[in-house]
């Protein structure tokens, strides 16, 4: 989200002599927080955003690519299109937000089997998969329950083992079958970085969904469908779901060292300390010094205001003017079970229950005008209340990529500009 922030952003500030490039691997911006969403059924018009339509402006081209190397020394990246074709990109004012990959474990007995939840395509694809093991389930006397192992229990974690629990009861009901989801975190608690009130109170709404929450384990081992655990204890697992750490981007090698945990040290104005016109945002940056105090979170809002912010020091820069330092406002932690039931953290530590479902459709709601304007804004909600593609339910599988993409030409008057 910092990344697309800071090109939409210089879209508006930008003098029009200046030409602005923007390099992504996916033709879509995914709203990553809905992604637990997907898994219950929202299909990918609510989910994604296409880049083309939101960087339409004569002075932004979008390049679809993958950054395979960063030259600070010469001002040059490195990218790869379709096939093996690299190319070299020389800049005058570089923005960084690659963001992290996940950093899936290996070595782990059948550590293949995890499945990484990063994309609108992991999502559907964990939906179907579920989909097809409650039909067999239904269909043959002799077949397992579903069981399902979330790996990870922070933000996202908690609200994918909520999605599928929810999911997995549906596809089976009216069958004598009952879906087992466990959600592990190595930490003692869920949500291990904020209080231990609302980790409780999280803990105990996954439960109320049939969810077994196991706190302070660790998998010792991943066997064809248990997990053994490092106390011994085994856990069913035919599907097992990563949602756990991430690790920089490959490309960042040049920029960033060790002793940061692969995090970029950036000064108060998100300047790449050491680097002449490169500014980080998003997940890539952090203060320069390990006395420094960390001012930002891995999470979107963040991510987004100081993917504004660096546009702005951009246009200050150009303008020879030193541009202003990121003081972050903290945004409320909102924790999603179903469209009814919402939990938020305030930053002040108080706990939110009633106007929690309004706040998270606010905040969504807020991103996607920054971003795409009214009109981006309206067409998501268009889609994900009208399109015949968007109707939520567990009889509603995911639509193969080439419905997906014909779906613009079946309903032009929903997708048209958007």
């Amino acid at each position: 989200m910092g990344g697309l922030s800071a090109a939409v952003r210089l879209r508006e500030i930008a003098p029009a002599a200046r030409r602005i490039l923007v390099v992504e691997a996916a033709a879509w911006h995914t709203l990553r927080p809905k992604l637990p969403e997907a898994i219950g059924g929202y299909c990918r018009c609510a989910v994604r955003l296409p880049l083309g339509d939101l960087l339409a402006a004569r002075h932004i081209s979008f390049l679809q690519a993958d950054v395979q190397a960063i030259d600070p020394a010469s001002d040059r990246v490195s990218v790869q299109t379709d096939g093996d074709h690299v190319w070299t990109v020389e800049y005058g004012t570089l923005v960084v937000a690659l963001g992290s990959i996940p950093a899936v474990p290996t070595g782990l007995g059948e550590a293949g089997r995890l499945l990484p939840l990063w994309s609108f395509d992991d999502a559907c694809g964990l939906r179907r998969r579920l989909a097809l093991l409650a039909n067999r389930a239904k269909r043959l006397a002799d077949a397992s329950p579903i069981s399902v192992a979330v790996l990870g229990g922070g933000f996202i974690g908690t609200e994918v083992a909520s999605a599928v629990a929810g999911l997995s009861r549906a596809l089976v009901a009216g069958a004598p079958i009952q879906p087992q989801v466990t959600l592990l975190e190595r930490e003692a608690r869920v949500l291990p970085n904020q209080s231990p009130a609302f980790s409780r109170m999280v803990t105990g709404a996954l439960e109320a969904r049939g969810v077994r929450v196991l706190a302070g384990r660790r998998v010792a081992d991943i066997g064809h469908d248990t997990l053994t655990l490092d106390d011994g204890t085994l856990v069913p697992a035919t599907t097992l779901v990563w949602t756990g750490g991430v690790r920089p981007h490959p490309a960042l090698a040049a920029l960033t060292g060790t002793e940061h945990g692969g995090r970029i040290p950036v000064s108060d104005r998100l300047e790449a300390s050491g680097f002449r016109a490169v500014f980080v945002v998003g997940d890539d940056a952090r203060p320069p010094g390990p006395e420094a105090p960390v001012p930002f979170n891995r999470s979107a809002s963040y991510a987004a205001a100081a993917g504004r912010l660096a546009a702005e020091n951009v246009a200050a820069r150009w303008r020879g003017r030193p541009g202003r330092p990121f003081r972050p406002h903290p945004a409320p932690l909102l924790i999603e079970f179903d469209p009814r039931h919402v939990l938020g953290l305030t930053p002040g530590g108080h706990i939110l229950v009633g106007a929690a479902p309004l706040l998270k459709q606010a905040a969504m709601a807020r991103h996607v005008w920054r971003v795409g304007g009214w009109r981006t804004l309206r067409a998501m909600f268009r889609r994900t209340f009208w399109d015949p593609w968007c109707r939520r339910g567990p009889e509603v599988q995911c639509p193969s990529p080439e419905v997906q993409e014909a779906v613009p030409l079946l309903f032009p008057r929903l997708h048209a500009g958007t």
